[in-house]
């Protein structure tokens, strides 16, 4: 005949707490990493540890920009495509600083096309900067050469970011151009013609 087993605790000879059941809720806490082994459960999206990516998220700039080297600040869009989906919270966007809902290791992705207007032997770029509450640094950048009136080349960089402060932990992107009048920044609001993603890793 079918019996229950009511328990809180599974404890180690020595007396150590190994695995706590809360009551209700039917969660499991495993208070030491397992080293070894294999897992056959289900892992919760709040799970911790796991190496599981809790946060995807990607945006674009929805127009063309044109002018001097600088920080974009306007024309960014999340991504709205109906097949697009973010995981988790995602980054926030303001004036074209982003900022973080979580800690963790961050690879963020960045790529662009540019086109040149007229003229030959331009290029066109993309910075990410990084501040951690103490001003913005370089740490990535990707050019693209425009051999000819009309041409387009990608420029793309990445980086990965431990964010371990989500109040001082920062990013902006930075375009940089070797005419301000004849090398364009594509953009668009149906398809990604440029796109930065954020890819959270793991735990910081």
């Amino acid at each position: 005949m079918p019996s229950d087993l009511q328990i809180s605790n599974l404890k180690a000879l020595d007396g150590t707490a190994g695995i706590s059941i809360a009551d209700s809720t039917g969660n499991i806490t495993l208070n030491n990493p397992i080293t070894s082994g294999t897992f056959n459960g289900t892992i919760g999206t709040s799970a911790s540890g796991f190496g599981l990516i809790t946060e995807a998220d990607q945006y674009r700039i929805n127009t063309n920009l044109t002018g001097t080297s600088g920080t974009i600040t306007s024309g960014w869009e999340r991504v709205d495509d109906p097949s697009f989906a973010k995981i988790g919270t995602g980054v926030s966007e303001s004036s074209g600083v982003f900022t973080f809902s979580q800690t963790g290791i961050f690879l963020i992705l960045v790529e662009a096309e540019f086109q040149g207007l007229s003229g030959s032997d331009l290029y066109g770029g993309l910075r990410i900067r990084i501040d951690q509450g103490s001003g913005y640094t370089d740490r990535a950048e990707g050019k693209a050469g425009i051999v000819t009136t009309n041409a387009t080349g990608v420029a793309s960089c990445n980086y990965i970011f431990d964010v371990t402060n989500t109040t001082n932990d920062k990013v902006i992107f930075e375009r940089i151009v070797s005419d301000t009048t004849n090398v364009r920044l594509n953009g668009s609001t149906t398809h990604n013609q440029n796109s930065f993603t954020f890819i959270r890793l793991g735990d910081t």
